[in-house]
């Protein structure tokens, strides 16, 4: 039984490694640029600016269907949905 266990540790242990091979490679990647893969986007309702085909929305995540929309009822999807994202820019100082 102990082996089992020494084996799904082994398992867990290989996909964080993967995962953080690949958000180190991201950094890297996107080092100096506001922008971040999708992936990384907040899911909490946050408005954010997608980007995906040579286009640029501020979208947000619909909990409802789980997807990235541009409206809080989850009427206007993307197809395809955004690769990547930034946080929308500080509104002008009055």
């Amino acid at each position: 039984m102990s082996g089992s266990g020494n084996m799904v540790s082994e398992e867990v242990e290989a996909e964080v490694s993967a995962a953080l091979t690949q958000m180190v490679a991201d950094e890297r990647r996107y080092a100096g640029s506001p922008w971040r893969p999708i992936a990384t986007a907040p899911k909490d309702g946050t408005a954010i600016l997608g980007w995906w085909g040579g286009e640029c929305m501020i979208v947000d995540w619909c909990v409802v269907v789980e997807r990235w929309s541009l409206t809080h009822d989850g009427e206007d999807m993307f197809s395809p949905e955004p690769t990547h994202w930034m946080s929308l820019p500080e509104g002008p100082k009055e």
